[in-house]
């Protein structure tokens, strides 16, 4: 092989300055290059897709078992379950991820990676939350249809109080109009913001949950939010808790 060919960049500039383009985008507005916008184009969606879709999971790179799987007492659970999958704000597409984590080998080879730790724990709030709302969707007093428009699919899940994560994204784009009999909530201010993380440290201070142990008390706390019927991702509250010192500091000054 020439010492010119070697030398050659495997990427050329106009290739690696469209890839810097689309994480420029993909970073501050990750909706807009998913698939999110095509398939809200469609006339109908399938009620698995949609609940993929409500989730924040591209639903075209999922690997989901429908009917169920096995626990480990060898009893049969009728929940949904997410081995692998993209999710729609993923700054790249993130799909080459093992799945096999049941034995110590796995386990143990992949311990300590953080970029797989963290994939993992996103793919356990995911599945917390489309048991939700498949739960939901199941237990209809009038079965639903198995299509329905998209509009249909988000009017229901903020019927049973889901935080649909790309809303106001849908909103501001004008892919989705809010029903006008539907109260749709503004954004909250920062100052709203700042309050409600404080309001947090002190409930947290009361319970005795360590706010600076992020990773332990977003567990504790989404394992509550369970309890009472309205499951909260331990991802999501780690995000709202790493803002508490802040809002702290700025009410101190």
């Amino acid at each position: 092989m020439s010492e010119d060919v070697l030398k050659k960049p495997i990427f050329d500039k106009d290739f690696m300055d469209g890839f810097n383009k689309y994480l420029e985008i993909k970073t501050q507005t990750p909706y807009l290059l998913s698939t999110l916008p095509e398939a809200l184009a469609l006339e109908t969606w399938d009620y698995r897709h949609a609940l993929l879709l409500i989730v924040g999971i591209e639903q075209s790179a999922a690997e989901v078992e429908w009917l169920g799987y096995e626990n480990y007492a060898g009893v049969w659970i009728e929940d949904p379950t997410i081995n692998n999958a993209s999710f729609l704000d993923a700054t790249l597409p993130d799909y080459t991820v093992p799945t096999d984590f049941s034995n110590k080998e796995d386990k143990d080879y992949f311990k300590g990676d953080k970029h797989i730790e963290e994939k993992i724990k996103l793919l356990k709030d995911a599945n917390v939350r489309l048991r939700y709302l498949f739960k939901h969707w199941e237990s209809a007093a009038k079965p639903h249809s198995h299509k329905n428009s998209p509009s249909y699919y988000i009017e229901w899940a903020l019927s049973k109080k889901y935080d649909i994560h790309w809303l106001d994204f849908v909103i501001e784009r004008g892919f989705y109009k809010p029903n006008q009999l539907q109260e749709v909530e503004k954004p909250i201010s920062d100052k709203e913001r700042k309050t409600l993380l404080i309001i947090i440290a002190a409930l947290a201070k009361e319970a005795k949950l360590d706010i600076t142990k992020i990773s332990k008390t977003g567990d504790l706390i989404a394992s509550m939010t369970q309890l009472i019927g309205a499951p909260v991702g331990a991802t999501t509250i780690e995000t709202h808790l790493k803002k508490i010192n802040q809002a702290l500091e700025n009410r101190a000054e």
